[in-house]
């Protein structure tokens, strides 16, 4: 391990430049300035990618050297790791989780010593596999192979704390690489690219036309990447020996060893840009090879034929039905090379009258209606509209996890299930409002209050339906039947309406544009538009804050995980108003509340010192 006398002289031998001030003495966590880390981290990021645009690739290579031993880094996937990430009480199999302070300033010292030797020395464990269903994200895993209720469950490998952090670091130096030559119209696991951005391009090349879809699910993706074929696409790469050894570090499952000869374990940090890294590339293969078929350039042009990627789901739209039977066979062959093959459950070829589903919509063209509103409303001279709206799936498996929330919080009190059903209802229709929705809000409305007068009587059944009503349902403002509590008299919480979420669209993000290009301020105005990882209320926060941090005064960024803080305090009877709330980074408000314990603390521990030094005196007396 690098002690604090040793590390300045070790740091400036393998990286050329002096080490941190604060790493090469005696320093807490709390010391560390965030601000000129994540700018530090960010401004090399940019560096590597305009190196890889220009063709400059030993320039690019040798930043990507620098990053790789950088302490800024390290210390910043070490906070991300064990500090920001909700996977953070999730055990690999060592069993660590949940690092203090004073764990993670001792694994930022063990991870320096490995760095200035640029990992050379590392050896990566085998994961902790466990299984979880395919239809619920998140936080509960089973522990042996059993079957959720739709019959198929997702294998999990989770890596130690340690593996992750090195895969995060390692992750901040390949990326900025790979986003300067990936495909423009891939857009799953990318920085500032989302599902809303893939739905749009659907949006705009369908808009005008009738064409055929291909619409294909890879098989087992993460499961079943050929390592062999990855390993030569990242071959010359900074780290690949790094790489491999999370590729073959093997399996732990019920305290038995498997040995991992394919995939990329779904549960690492570095899996998602691994399977990015192994799909790249589809679109120009297909454009050539369907040249080689014979078909006409024009048939081929930009516009004609149109590929929208999100990890291993993708769609191929074009107006001839044999272009998309031609690329299905391509694109299967091309997916063989490296060890994967096309769902045949999933995967199959629709016009877009019939329609199709994609990332939880339903895409589909609707001929123009001849009578009543719709006609005068939506009628155009195409003869045609094209309508994306949630999918007959997604409605319905929102509407089940209602009714199993209310199932399980039987006899909950009713601020319980408002404060449980709020976020949930909130999440969905944030994620829906890009489509046309509001007719399935409005249902979904109705539906909610038919569940939520059937929990009501179900817990009073010897009482009147007009009893009922006055306990659970009160009229706030012009709205009536509000399931809302009450507190001392007054409306407590209310639940909210689907209906409350108001239609807006999506701006996608520009073509060819990347997070490391260096256009802080088209990336700003994104955000504060409430375009990519940001909710509308955070969005309102960030825009009247100016895009920044009101503890630390940094600038806010795509994928900065944010938390909304309490001027007065819940505790204190703090209201949950915008006149109350400001914007944090979540460690920055780790870091507040922690400071804030801590003062209190001390002031109880001052305050109960002084009350005995009065009683020993009054006892004197």
């Amino acid at each position: 391990m690098i002690t604090v006398e040793t590390i300045d002289q070790h740091y400036l031998d393998k990286t050329g430049q002096k080490a941190p001030s604060w790493l090469t003495s005696e320093w807490e966590w709390q010391d560390i300035v965030w601000r000129k880390v994540e700018r530090t981290v960010f401004n090399l990021q940019k560096r590597i990618y305009k190196a890889t645009k220009a063709g400059r690739l030993k320039k690019a290579k040798a930043l990507q050297k620098l990053l790789l031993r950088s302490s800024c880094s390290i210390v910043l996937n070490v906070r991300k790791v064990t500090q920001d990430n909700s996977g953070k009480k999730t055990a690999g199999i060592d069993g660590a989780k949940s690092l203090d302070p004073k764990q993670r300033k001792e694994l930022v010292k063990q991870l320096m010593s490995l760095a200035t030797a640029s990992f050379k020395k590392y050896r990566a464990k085998p994961i902790r596999r466990v299984w979880t269903p395919k239809s619920i994200r998140g936080k509960s895993f089973c522990s042996t192979k059993t079957f959720a209720s739709n019959g198929k469950l997702r294998p999990l490998g989770i890596p130690t704390i340690n593996d992750r952090v090195v895969q995060g670091i390692v992750k901040t130096v390949i990326e900025p690489q790979f986003e300067a030559t990936f495909e423009p119209n891939s857009y799953g696991f990318r920085p500032a690219h989302n599902t809303h951005d893939a739905i749009s391009d659907i949006f705009n090349s369908l808009n005008k036309k009738h064409k055929w879809v291909l619409d294909a699910d890879i098989k087992g993706c993460f499961d079943n990447i050929d390592h062999n074929h990855l390993l030569k696409l990242i071959d010359g790469k900074t780290a690949k020996h790094t790489i491999k050894q999370w590729l073959k570090a093997g399996i732990m499952e019920n305290q038995e060893f498997q040995v991992s000869d394919v995939g990329t374990p779904q549960g690492g940090i570095i899996s998602p840009l691994l399977a990015n890294i192994a799909l790249d590339g589809m679109e120009t293969y297909l454009y050539d090879e369907l040249r080689k078929k014979g078909h006409k350039v024009t048939e081929l042009r930009r516009g004609a034929i149109n590929i929208v990627r999100y990890a291993d789901d993708f769609v191929v739209m074009h107006e001839n039905k044999a272009v998309i039977e031609d690329s299905k066979l391509i694109i299967a062959e091309w997916l063989k090379e490296r060890g994967l093959k096309l769902s045949e459950e999933k995967t199959k070829i629709v016009h877009s009258t019939e329609g199709f589903d994609f990332l939880g919509f339903n895409v589909r063209h609707y001929e123009n209606e001849t009578k009543g509103y719709r006609a005068k409303k939506f009628a155009n001279e195409q003869g045609f509209k094209l309508l994306i709206k949630p999918s007959k799936k997604s409605i319905k498996a929102h509407s089940d996890k209602i009714k199993e929330v209310l199932r399980q919080m039987k006899a909950a009190p009713q601020e319980e299930v408002i404060k449980k059903l709020n976020p949930i209802i909130k999440g969905w229709t944030n994620y829906f409002k890009i489509g046309v929705s509001s007719e399935t809000f409005s249902y979904l409305n109705n539906l909610m209050w038919a569940k939520l007068w059937a929990w009501s009587k179900r817990r009073h059944n010897n009482k009147g339906k007009k009893w009922i009503a006055n306990k659970y349902f009160h009229t706030i403002g012009n709205r009536k039947w509000c399931f809302s509590s009450k507190k001392d008299g007054q409306i407590d919480q209310v639940l909210i309406n689907h209906t409350d979420t108001k239609i807006k669209r999506h701006v996608k993000v520009q073509a060819g544009k990347s997070f490391y290009d260096g256009d802080e301020i088209y990336w700003a105005k994104r955000l504060s538009g409430g375009y990519g990882d940001i909710t509308p209320s955070k969005a309102k926060m960030f825009k009247s804050q100016d895009g920044k941090c009101a503890y630390c005064g940094a600038i806010f960024k795509n994928g900065d995980l944010m938390e909304a803080h309490h001027k007065t305090h819940k505790a204190n009877s703090g209201m949950d108003k915008y006149g109350n709330l400001i914007l944090m980074h979540r460690h920055c408000h780790d870091q507040y509340h922690a400071e804030y314990f801590r003062i209190r603390a001390e002031k109880r521990r001052l305050k109960a010192k002084s009350q005995i030094k009065k009683a020993q005196n009054y006892e004197k007396e």
